[in-house]
């Protein structure tokens, strides 16, 4: 299987723009740093960190793709675990 790249970097770039939100700009800018450089891997677990570590919630649905994203690259749960969930939308 192979993995289209531009595709991964715009899921993970369309996720981070509906979640901007609920995200500073200093916070949104370490993510895009990593997607600049192609380090999706990171870009990824750092997201989730700046989740966990500032108590952010995600809409239901942004958490799901979150963690699908995570599958499909292949990182350990760990990544998504602990995300929290909101019933409303990121505004």
């Amino acid at each position: 299987m192979t993995t289209d790249f531009r595709e991964l970097e715009c899921s993970i770039r369309q996720l981070l723009d509906e979640a901007s939100p609920i995200l500073s700009e200093n916070e949104q800018a370490d993510v895009a740093m990593f997607l600049n450089a192609g380090e999706y891997g990171v870009a990824l677990e750092t997201f989730g960190d700046i989740l966990r570590e500032g108590g952010k919630r995600l809409p239901v649905e942004l958490a799901t793709r979150f963690r699908a994203i995570g599958v499909g690259m292949g990182l350990d749960a760990e990544v998504a675990e602990g995300i929290s969930e909101s019933d409303r939308p990121a505004s």
